[in-house]
């Protein structure tokens, strides 16, 4: 059973301090998140032994040797406790999965949907690979941390969650072409939490902490989901294969990486544009399907909007992608992961061609 426990601004989780009574607590984090860690430790000191490991890196890359480091920190440890958001989080889970060790997360910023997801993004070699992790067992939210969260780091929330969009749409585009299986209880779960952020979006947009715990609730109903499914399919579509192919791309030529879901964010737009792109389309195949597929979606320009408001980017160019680097991510993102979406769909329909003037003109 996962512990996920809220304060507003104490930092004081009686659960998850029951639980490391008299143990050694090694805590994960790196040099932007030390001044929260120091306050987490000062709230482990009193019940536990408690040791710290804080990664110097601004932008940490979570390559084979970073993990080495976090695993010989965590050889003697009973529970790691990672101080952070979404690379330390993956980090935390692969060593504790490692090690055979329970592990949670102090969450430092609204800004992913990883947080109980049972797959870890990391690099081997310099490609980006997703190990299979066990899920955190204390997932611990501080409301005043991620209400001051950095503005970008929230904006890439919302890009996440707004990416369920299109992720879901995708799953149902499978079911019509290919008659892909939706798991119902999965599926609805993470509907109505976007649902959920939808509806108090401006909430969220204004910092309000009822709003921001919407997003989190939404974010961590991610993990909930994919746990409930078995895989990624309820929450990463077309939007994310998007990102994960810039986000080699980027680490690849060691440029900086931007925001998960600022990425997420930007192809979310995109995979809009190919769903009413659509209905353009002559001799479409599950034409009356996919139509009425199309109409319950928001337009683009929706979206977009919602994402403004949030401070996300609205073009590629603005997060330093190259016009050579989308035009290849265009035609190449549906590779990424061997999963039915609306990328595939244009690829089996040799659509690329036909779309790109426009996707270049409106999002790069």
């Amino acid at each position: 059973m996962i512990n996920i426990e809220y304060q507003e601004s104490l930092y004081y989780y009686p659960k998850f301090i029951d639980k490391i009574k008299g143990k050694t607590v090694g805590i994960i984090c790196d040099i932007n998140t030390e001044k929260y860690a120091l306050n987490v430790k000062d709230m482990c000191d009193k019940v536990s032994k408690t040791l710290i490991c804080t990664y110097q890196d601004h932008e940490l890359i979570p390559s084979e040797d970073k993990i080495e480091v976090g695993i010989k920190f965590a050889e003697d440890v009973d529970y790691v406790l990672v101080v952070g958001s979404g690379t330390l989080n993956d980090m935390g889970k692969y060593i504790g999965t490692v090690l055979n060790i329970p592990t949670g997360v102090f969450a430092t910023a609204p800004s992913m949907d990883g947080y109980l997801s049972k797959g870890s993004a990391l690099y081997e070699k310099g490609y980006k690979v997703t190990k299979e992790v066990n899920m955190p067992a204390d997932v611990l939210v501080h409301l005043d941390t991620l209400a001051n969260a950095p503005k970008l780091m929230i904006a890439s929330g919302v890009g996440d969650i707004l990416g369920k969009i299109t992720c879901l749409t995708d799953w149902k585009l499978s079911n019509i072409v290919n008659n892909e299986p939706i798991h119902e209880e999965g599926f609805k779960l993470m509907e109505e939490a976007l649902n959920a952020c939808l509806t108090d979006f401006d909430a969220i947009v204004n910092y309000n902490k009822l709003g921001i715990k919407k997003l989190m609730d939404a974010l961590i109903t991610a993990g909930l989901s994919m746990a409930i499914v078995g895989n990624s399919r309820p929450a990463s579509g077309s939007e994310h294969h998007i990102s994960h192919y810039l986000e080699m791309d980027f680490v690849k030529k060691q440029l900086p990486v931007p925001f998960h879901g600022i990425k997420v964010a930007l192809g979310t737009l995109v995979a809009l544009e190919l769903y009413h792109g659509l209905l353009e389309v002559t001799d479409l195949p599950h034409k009356e399907e996919i139509t009425q597929l199309v109409n319950t979606l928001p337009t683009v320009n929706e979206v977009k909007d919602m994402l403004i408001k949030a401070g996300c980017p609205i073009r590629f160019s603005e997060i330093n992608v190259a016009k050579e680097t989308f035009i290849e991510m265009f035609y190449n993102a549906h590779k990424v992961r061997d999963r039915f979406t609306i990328l595939t769909f244009i690829s089996k329909l040799g659509l690329h061609d036909y779309f790109l003037p426009r996707v270049l003109e409106k999002y790069f």
